[in-house]
């Protein structure tokens, strides 16, 4: 039988052949991620990294959803990937390889892969971009071909970056006052590419943030930073994306100051480590926080501030903020309520009629209305309700009117809250004042004195509308007499004191005239006054009711000289001071006359009449003493580390506005004061700043000239208390504690800027009233249009007056810009029964370019006297024997001439009167002090054992009835009489010869000698602190020689610091005493000097000389005729020599001249001798 196996092994190879043709991918391995459980993990990043992958030998898997073409829908061979969602939005993106498959699709799921969900599809789309995810979840991505093609590819998932990878994409946060954090992550942004300069470090990726400033001065906050967030940074910006300029660095906090409030700023948040690989430790939380608002100054009714009455806000507006107000106790009835917050102004009615305007509101501050009130803080009347503008009618021209800009709203904004309020009438009269220049003392300052000259001034400032008639009239002051030479003139200046028009004093020859014996109903002085277009006619005579000639006209909008919003003026004349010292010149009410229509009634405004004492100057001592009665705490105004002192001045300057908000947005003009710490307005710490016009750094350099006040003109410096010189302290910045200053930006016309009245002065006592000052502004000088010039000048130099009791004592004269501090002021004395006075100063220059000024340091001081006793502060005496003491007392002035003595036996706590007292006659020595000695001689029963550390002392004052009082009654509280009483026995055989001492090795090294020692003595040696209480340190034993004199030292152990005073105790076996003299050792001693001279002398002169070496000595006595009474040479030593000349009972009582020569070295010392 015939095999056909070959036949059928031939078959079986060409049926495989025919399979393989039909289906050769039959043959091929399926891809490992054919199946969607299978599915191939891979991992997004912020940059596409492609995973190989392909469709060759894949299957379909059947899936609920499947997108596609085939039938059913979706059928396509397909492959599958899984991933981890990092970010909400990733784009799914199939790259090409060398034979990728065509109509290349991506299908999205999420679920799980026993249950999946489709989410997306794009076909025939190598692209596709995921929204919604959710992070950390898992989904499924289905690869496949539309037409069931195959082939390789690629594949990678990318995170875009956050919406605030760059300054355009910045999220919005919100400041508050606690911190509320928004969450941030680094994961998939890039490097801005933004300067990092002048923050430091380098940036590997940032993030951006912004917000509306709502104070202004934030705190950017990060935290709960991520691992992957190394060396992190803080870089805050203004301006905007295309422009931004960096502010302020930090790392993860950042501390601000001086933002605008309501401005838009910029936060970037960097740091430059390594780009995360995903958002697991690159996340952060990022917050603004503010700072809780103060209560404002103005939240009652007693702290409103004033608001001036002019004709447009532009010039008069009032920054105010309603941020940490608190609703007010006054009815709200009839007007809308509830009252939410309010802060109250007031302002002084110039017309019947005023609109009330509030302006530039911040964005928290809504619901915005006010209410006006007549009356007083306490009593008030509603009078109007109304949101702004309130157009108020019925006001009593003079009346003060108080507003409450209040809102329903709670609760009140903590930041963003400010506004502008002002007050505008449409016809405010002119506004006026008048003052003097003593021309005589121009420059230097001084009190008036026979034969100055003075300038009589009438400033007016006109803002609104044209004036008619125009003319001024005034008489010579008392005590004066009118300068009529070929020089003088009656004139209109300006502000500057620059002369604008000058008239002659003929009358009927021009607009002025003066008659030096005017009839009835005349003045001395008239002066025709017209201005552009309407010029002044000649006088006809020199009443105040003459219109024919008064033909002048004055147009606030055109007209000049010009500042302070309109016209602004002054009228001037010069006197000559005939008074004798002591008399008081009047200044006469001299009237400025005017019409509000043509050929109207006239309206006249009169001018103070001030009154001038004519005197001698004074001068203080050296060492005068506060007596610390100025008020603003002690005159220094306080400190503190906020730049606004956060309550205002005890007595308000009248007229003036005061600001407590002081910042870069809030500027002092002109009529405005604050108290600061510094005076720039951005707390500026470099005092060499740019100034104006030459400005060419920008913020936030300490260098730009934003950091002085008006943009480049006022100075940057810090307050003056603590010095005693021109140069004053440095300005501190923002947080930082430093004393605060009155700073000042003078109105347009002399008014009055300070005012206290002092309590507790003592009669008949010399007291000093002053302050130190400084011009602010080197560069404010305009010109009669009102526009700064080149090269720029200081402008209106402050010149202001001081009054006592509302008399004129002295004039502070133009103080000129310097850059420091200048001390002004004037010496009075109290009269005979006068505890209280009134001080006032009074600014004597016009505002408006210039009469910019600080000042601190207000002082009440008295020079006291002071006493020296003898014959020692620690006098000996044996038991039951009298002892004389005595008191010198020297003082500046002679008023010091009462006086009793005292006694105290508990070391102090009390003392009593002894008996002796009396009204003594100074005599001024020849070192300018007025000197008189008392004496008390202790009498036996007060000399007992018992009695030793007795103190005595002298008090005196400058009348018997302050005697008794403690604020007026003056001692010298430290060189007190500390009598020793010894129990003296038998003479003693022994005897002290010598005793010095001197520094060695910053020790006390003490030697002295003694007589022949005939029987057992020690010698204890005393030390003392304060040169009064005395303690023993050591005994040393006595030689017990009696055939020579004998020497000793001592060295004590203790190094000195400062001052003590030793003394030697010589004491027998018997324990009967003998006390050496006192010797003071100084670490600081003088190489040749006198030490303590026990003055007046009796029977001895005993005196001290310090020494650096050894030398013999030559001593001589002088009287005052320049005779040599006595002569003698001592040896002396190293240190302090107590020495004497004895024998002196002989001398006549009075002064003479102790005078030790040392080789060429020579020193004096007047002495006293009495019986």
């Amino acid at each position: 039988m015939k095999s056909y196996t070959h036949i059928l092994r031939l078959c079986r190879k060409l049926l495989w052949l025919f399979l393989l043709f039909l289906s050769p991918q039959a043959l091929l391995a399926q891809p490992g991620n054919d199946l969607i459980c299978n599915a191939t993990p891979i991992s997004s990043s912020g940059t596409c990294s492609y995973t190989a992958g392909t469709l060759t030998a894949s299957t379909y898997t059947t899936v609920a959803g499947a997108c596609g073409s085939g039938t059913p829908a979706g059928n396509r061979n397909d492959v599958w990937y899984s991933f981890v969602a990092k970010s909400t939005n990733p784009t799914i993106s199939i790259g090409t390889s060398p034979t990728p498959p065509s109509n290349r699709s991506i299908q999205l799921f999420s679920g799980t892969c026993a249950s999946p969900a489709s989410l997306q599809c794009v076909t025939n789309s190598s692209t596709l971009n995921a929204t919604g995810l959710t992070i950390g979840s898992t989904y499924y991505v289905r690869i496949f071909s539309n037409n069931n093609s195959t082939g390789n590819f690629n594949i990678c998932i990318t995170d875009p970056a956050p919406a605030n990878n760059n300054c355009s994409g910045a999220i919005v946060l919100t400041s508050g006052i606690t911190c509320s954090p928004t969450t941030g992550n680094f994961y998939a942004t890039t490097n801005s590419g933004v300067a990092i300069a002048p923050c430091t470090g380098t940036v590997t990726v940032d993030i951006w943030y912004r917000f509306v400033a709502q104070t202004t001065n934030p705190t950017v906050t990060i935290s709960s930073l991520g691992s992957d967030i190394t060396n992190p940074g803080i870089q805050l910006f203004s301006g905007s994306c295309g422009t931004p300029v960096s502010q302020f660095c930090g790392t993860t906090s950042m501390s601000t100051s001086n933002l605008t409030v309501g401005s838009t700023y910029y936060v970037r948040v960097y740091y430059n480590g390594t780009a995360p690989t995903s958002r697991t430790n690159a996340g952060f939380d990022i917050c603004v926080t503010d700072p809780v608002a103060p209560v404002p100054f103005n939240d009652e009714c007693t702290g409103a501030i004033t608001v001036p009455v002019t004709s447009a806000c532009s010039s008069s507006n009032v920054p105010g903020t309603v941020a940490g107000s608190t609703p007010s106790a006054e009815a709200i009835a009839p007007c809308t309520g509830p009252v939410g917050y309010d802060v109250w102004y007031r302002f002084t009615a110039v017309d019947p009629a005023a609109s009330i305007s509030l302006s530039s509101l911040g964005a928290n501050f809504t619901g915005a209305r006010m209410q006006l009130f007549s009356g007083a803080c306490g009593s008030l009347t509603s009078v109007q309700c109304s949101t702004s503008p309130m157009s108020a009618t019925g006001l009593t021209v003079g009346a003060t009117y108080y507003v409450r800009v209040y809102s329903t709203n709670t609760p009140a904004p903590n930041g963003n809250a400010g506004f502008n309020i002002c007050v505008t009438s449409t016809t405010p009269p002119p506004r006026y004042g008048n003052s003097y220049v003593n021309v005589s003392k121009r420059s230097s300052g001084g009190v008036v004195q026979p034969g100055d000259t003075l300038e009589i001034r009438m400033t007016i400032n006109h803002t609104a509308g044209t004036i008619y008639g125009l003319r001024y009239v005034d008489n010579v002051p008392s005590h004066t007499a009118m300068l009529t030479g070929t020089q003088d003139s009656i004139r209109v200046i300006t502000n500057e004191g620059l002369t604008f028009r000058r008239y002659s004093l003929d009358v009927n020859d021009d607009a002025g005239s003066y008659v030096a014996s005017p009839g009835a109903g005349e003045y001395n002085i008239r002066l025709n006054l017209g201005f552009g277009s309407y010029p002044p006619n000649a006088t006809a005579d020199n009443t105040e009711t003459e219109t024919t000639t008064a033909v002048g006209r004055m147009v606030a909008a055109s007209d000049r000289p010009r500042g302070g919003g309109g016209m602004l003026f002054a009228t001037a004349f010069r006197v000559v001071v005939t008074g004798a010292v002591g008399d008081t010149i009047s200044l006469f009410p001299g009237k400025f006359i005017y019409q509000n229509t043509l050929g109207g009634a006239d309206i006249a405004l009169t001018a103070v009449p001030y009154k001038i004492l004519i005197s001698d100057p004074m001068s203080l001592c050296t060492n005068a003493t506060g007596v610390n009665n100025a008020q603003e705490f002690g005159g220094t105004f306080g400190t503190g580390n906020t730049l606004n002192r956060s309550s205002g001045l005890t007595y308000p300057i009248p007229g003036y506005t005061y600001l407590p908000n002081v910042s870069a947005s809030v500027g002092v003009g002109d009529g405005r004061y604050a108290i600061v710490k510094n005076l720039s307005p951005r707390s500026g710490t470099n005092r060499t700043a740019e100034r104006t016009p030459t400005c060419p750094t920008s913020l936030p350099s300490q260098d730009a000239c934003a950091n002085r006040m008006h943009t480049g003109h006022w100075d940057i410096d810090g307050d003056h208390t603590g010095t005693n010189n021109s140069v004053g302290n440095t300005p501190e910045a923002d947080g930082v504690t430093g004393g605060y200053m009155l700073m000042v930006n003078a109105d347009y016309v002399a008014s009055e800027s300070y005012r206290q009245t002092l309590n507790n002065l003592c009669p008949n006592t010399y007291y000093e009233f002053s302050a130190w000052f400084r011009n602010i502004c080197p560069t404010c000088g305009i010109d009669s249009l009102g526009t700064s010039y080149l090269p720029r000048q200081p402008g209106v130099l402050p010149n202001l007056t001081f009054a006592l009791d509302d008399l004129d004592r002295y004039s502070t004269g133009e103080m000129a810009y310097t850059g420091g501090w200048v001390k002004k002021g004037f010496m009075f004395v109290t009269g005979p029964g006068q505890t209280s006075a009134t001080f006032s100063i009074r600014n004597n220059s016009q505002g408006g370019g210039g009469n910019d000024w600080a000042m601190d340091d207000i002082s009440i001081a008295t020079c006291l006297p002071n006493m020296s006793y003898s014959p020692s502060l620690n006098p000996n005496v044996c038991e039951g024997n009298a002892l004389t003491i005595y008191d010198t007392v020297r003082s500046y002035f002679n008023n010091y001439t009462h006086y009793i003595w005292q006694r105290s036996v508990n070391n102090g706590v009390s003392w009593t009167d002894v008996g002796v007292s009396g009204n003594a006659t100074p005599i001024l020595t020849g070192g300018g002090l007025y000197q008189y000695i008392t004496s008390y001689t202790i009498p036996h029963t007060n000399t007992t054992v018992s009695d030793s550390g007795n103190l005595y002392r002298v008090i005196v004052a400058t009348t018997n009835t302050n005697l008794s009082s403690s604020s007026c009654q003056v001692t010298d509280g430290i060189s007190i009489i500390n009598l020793a009483v010894n129990d003296c026995g038998p003479v003693l055989t022994t005897d002290l010869l010598a005793f010095n001492g001197k520094l060695a090795d910053d020790r006390a090294s003490l030697f002295w000698s003694a007589s022949k020692e005939d029987g057992p003595v020690n010698y204890i040696v005393e030390k003392s602190l304060d040169g009064r209480n005395f303690y023993a340190i050591s005994t040393i034993a006595g030689y017990h020689n009696g055939a020579s004199v004998n020497t000793y030292s001592f060295k004590d152990p203790e190094i000195l610091n400062g001052k003590a005073w030793y003394r030697i105790v010589l004491n027998t076996e018997s324990n009967r005493r003998r006390t050496s003299a006192v010797i003071q050792l100084n670490r600081n001693m003088e190489a040749y000097a006198f030490g303590n001279v026990i003055n007046p002398f009796s029977h001895t002169l005993r005196f001290d000389v310090v020494l650096k070496t050894s030398s013999p000595l030559t001593i001589e006595l002088i009287d005052l005729n320049g005779k040599l009474v006595r002569r003698e040479k001592q040896l002396a030593y190293a240190g302090v020599n107590s020495l004497q000349l004895t024998e002196t009972d002989g001398l006549a009582a009075g002064v003479y001249t102790l005078r030790v020569s040392n080789g060429s070295q020579i020193i004096t010392k007047r002495v006293m001798k009495s019986n």
